[in-house]
């Protein structure tokens, strides 16, 4: 998306109350490290934060799963 198009409501939770959750995730060729254990705790610490999440575990598991095979097939897929 370009940089002209993003938007973030004024009613988000980062900017309103300035709550944020933040964590990285290792791949190693192309296997995600750990994921289940990520998601259990990226929600954990959004829960500690008071901040509602948007999607399920299973659901944040299948787009992170989704991400990582478009990134290591890009060239295969592109069109």
């Amino acid at each position: 998306m370009p940089k002209s198009e993003a938007k973030i409501s004024v009613f988000d939770e980062g900017v309103t109350h300035g709550r944020a959750v933040y964590m990285g995730i290792r791949v190693h060729d192309p296997r995600i490290g750990e994921l289940d254990a990520h998601i259990r705790r990226l929600h954990a610490s959004a829960k500690g934060a008071g901040i509602e999440t948007p999607l399920t575990p299973w659901e944040l598991k299948a787009v992170e799963l989704y991400k990582t095979y478009i990134r290591e097939n890009w060239e295969m897929i592109k069109y």
